[in-house]
């Protein structure tokens, strides 16, 4: 479905988070950014609005805690060169900080780059603990590791572990 947005080759780098009030504040934010990016490919600044099934969930019954929120803001940066990346990330960056006020704590982790564990975290709120013991269990060698990972307590050093 999303194959188009993404061709191979094409850089990629985003951050996405909902927001906590639609006002009129949000919106003055959302507009110095829109149709400003510096590639033709971003998508950016971008709303999608949640509701529905997705939204009548219990925070933690999966590993996605964020239901309770109507949008999901999104600062999808594509591009082709390499030499452009600084620019579109740093723009990428710039979009996230103006609305960061209008934002809810945390990250939501489809829509996000690998920041670290603090957005790990972030993404996961009250089911990071529960998925660090999943984690454990069922990879504790850190196989599946990209987006937000999650990592095990104590990873198993491959060499011993094989």
């Amino acid at each position: 479905m999303f194959d188009p947005f993404f061709p191979p080759g094409r850089l990629t780098y985003v951050k996405s988070n909902f927001i906590r009030e639609f006002s009129d504040e949000t919106i003055d934010a959302l507009a110095q950014y829109a149709g400003k990016s510096p590639s033709p490919y971003s998508f950016a600044p971008f709303i999608e609005h949640w509701h529905g099934a997705a939204t009548r969930v219990a925070p933690t019954d999966t590993a996605f805690p964020h239901r309770q929120y109507s949008y999901n803001f999104m600062a999808w940066s594509n591009w082709v060169s390499p030499s452009e990346s600084e620019r579109n990330i740093q723009w990428t960056r710039e979009c996230w900080e103006t609305m960061r006020p209008f934002l809810v704590a945390g990250s939501y982790g489809n829509y996000v780059a690998d920041e670290g564990d603090v957005f790990a975290r972030a993404a996961y709120g009250p089911n990071y603990d529960r998925l660090v013991a999943l984690k454990n269990k069922y990879d504790p060698r850190n196989f599946f590791r990209l987006n937000h990972n999650i990592k095990p307590s104590q990873e198993i050093p491959a060499a011993i572990s094989a």
